[in-house]
């Protein structure tokens, strides 16, 4: 009863994180990398949603449910889902704060910047404000640079669980 009431626990908590990064991958992001990066997200959402549903079905088909071997093989799986799910949910937080940075302010202010120094020079205010602004650039860029990382182990764990399905 015990392992039931875990069970039924954690499968709540995976019906929470589902909901929660599906929201979040399907909210509209301010800039088109954002964008690109959250629809890639959204797909890799799908895909490991029938990964997982394509390796018990497999394992449905070759190996009785209670034997040994069908539970390992379905753990390794769900274990690549759950791996996935939680990379997501960490893109929708990288995602979240990349909304919070304007980079097409920061273009156009840089830009106003360095025409005023052309014809005018620079105060140390005003450099002093380019640096500030291209460390949130920098920080904008990083965060992007993480998301894609997160995207790419998501693509890893994927092609793990396609392993576990031919292995089977």
């Amino acid at each position: 009863r015990y392992l039931k009431k875990l069970a039924k626990r954690r499968e709540r908590y995976e019906q929470h994180i589902r909901k929660q990064v599906r929201k979040g991958l399907e909210e509209p992001r301010c800039t088109s990398e954002a964008n690109a990066t959250a629809v890639q997200g959204m797909r890799q959402f799908d895909k490991v949603e029938k990964a997982l549903e394509a390796v018990r079905d497999v394992l449905d088909m070759k190996l009785n449910v209670r034997e040994l071997t069908f539970q390992r093989f379905l753990g390794s799986a769900e274990q690549a889902y759950l791996s996935v799910l939680d990379n997501l949910k960490a893109v929708v937080a990288v995602l979240n704060s990349l909304d919070s940075i304007d980079v097409e302010y920061i273009s156009m202010r840089v830009k106003q910047l360095q025409r005023y120094k052309d014809k005018n020079g620079l105060s140390e205010n005003d450099e002093a404000e380019i640096a500030a602004l291209k460390e949130r650039y920098e920080l904008w860029k990083s965060q992007l640079d993480e998301a894609a990382a997160l995207l790419t182990k998501n693509e890893e764990a994927l092609t793990a669980m396609e392993k576990i399905s031919a292995r089977v």
